[in-house]
């Protein structure tokens, strides 16, 4: 699964063969797609049923045209903006642990011990996986800002290249703190089930 380099290698190689692993095993993995892109299907999900449920609940039209057109320009996009950033942020909660199951996977077989004992040191280690992170977390990044740019109920144009830095920056730390985590467990497969 790695690439073999010949002769000493450099930090950068090592590096390089962590990040295009991690990165290898992601596209491989229908787990860790599912795991990236199932937060955003959900938060879809339960916003259209949120929109739909106020849209039922609202003053009716022909009875209150003002009251009806108020709540559909202003209560609807206020509450549903709110509900959005608070749905985002649970639904990646809620799958942070899954960014570090391949290094718990190399514990539990042994590769990390192997790795080390070739000269890979735990900071090449963790930077490689910190920046295939990164790249993938850009895929469901870019699906969202693209989905936020087609219509403005959820957010205003003008603040998604805002959204996109801090989806990006929130995923990324959501992914640090489960490595994290994931060194306060002994055994791979009780993290594995708590993560």
């Amino acid at each position: 699964d790695y690439f073999e380099y010949e002769g000493r290698q450099n930090c950068c190689q090592k590096i390089s063969v962590i990040f295009l692993h991690r990165l290898q095993n992601f596209y491989r993995s229908s787990t860790q797609w599912v795991a990236s892109l199932l937060p955003l299907a959900f938060v879809a999900m339960m916003i259209f049923v949120l929109y739909s449920i106020m849209k039922a609940a609202g003053p009716d039209k022909e009875e209150n045209p003002e009251d009806a057109e108020e709540y559909e320009e202003e209560t609807i996009p206020m509450i549903l903006r709110w509900m959005f950033s608070t749905i985002m942020i649970l639904s990646y909660s809620i799958t942070a642990g899954m960014a570090a199951v391949l290094p718990l996977k190399e514990k539990k077989g042994g590769l990390r011990h192997m790795m080390k004992l070739f000269g890979l040191n735990s900071f090449e280690y963790w930077f490689g996986m910190l920046i295939a992170d990164f790249i993938i977390v850009l895929v469901p990044a870019v699906v969202a800002s693209i989905a936020l740019l087609t219509h403005d109920l959820l957010m205003e144009r003008e603040y998604v290249p805002e959204f996109f830095v801090n989806f990006v920056l929130f995923v990324t730390a959501i992914n640090c703190f489960s490595y994290l985590f994931s060194h306060a467990f002994s055994d791979p497969d009780t993290a594995i089930k708590n993560l």
